[in-house]
């Protein structure tokens, strides 16, 4: 395989590119059957994949990043909602300077009041945004330490 066919392998597989459409290229540049671009490209995946991975890591560690903020957006933006239409705050200060001292029935009683505020169809619907978000949040930092991991292995395992 000379070097610019084995260029293009490597670059194309750093671009997260689909298999097959890199074979399909390397057919047209080459004049190879479908079995000997295969070979070629997973000859080239086999020998860089710790460069590939080092390559697609800035795309996928941004995509985590971003689908961890919106999971943090998804987590508090409904939380807040409901604290403020709750008025736990105001519950909380009320219920602690009672004369006869904090009593957990009076704090109840205060967010019982406020809950008439809530739909029938709001508060499911704010919980359900939370649990997304939460899931939202769970599976990418799970993805992006996954990649560190893989990342700092292939860093630490490159000769100097």
């Amino acid at each position: 395989m000379d070097e610019k066919t084995h260029e293009f392998i490597l670059s194309e597989l750093s671009g997260e590119n689909k298999e097959d459409d890199i074979i399909y290229s390397v057919c047209q540049m080459t004049g190879v059957v479908w079995e000997e671009a295969r070979a070629m490209v997973e000859e080239v995946k086999a020998e860089h994949s710790s460069d590939i991975e080092i390559r697609q890591f800035p795309i996928k560690g941004m995509l985590a990043i971003v689908f961890i903020a919106l999971g943090v957006i998804l987590v508090l933006e409904p939380a807040v909602h409901l604290w403020s239409v709750l008025g736990l705050t105001e519950a909380i200060v009320k219920g602690l300077s009672a004369p006869n001292g904090p009593t957990i029935e009076a704090i109840i009683m205060l967010i019982q009041s406020r809950c008439a505020l809530l739909s029938w169809f709001e508060l499911p619907s704010i919980l359900f945004t939370m649990m997304t978000g939460a899931a939202i949040i769970f599976i990418n930092v799970k993805y992006a330490a996954e990649t560190w991991k893989n990342l700092m292995y292939v860093v630490q395992s490159k000769p100097r």
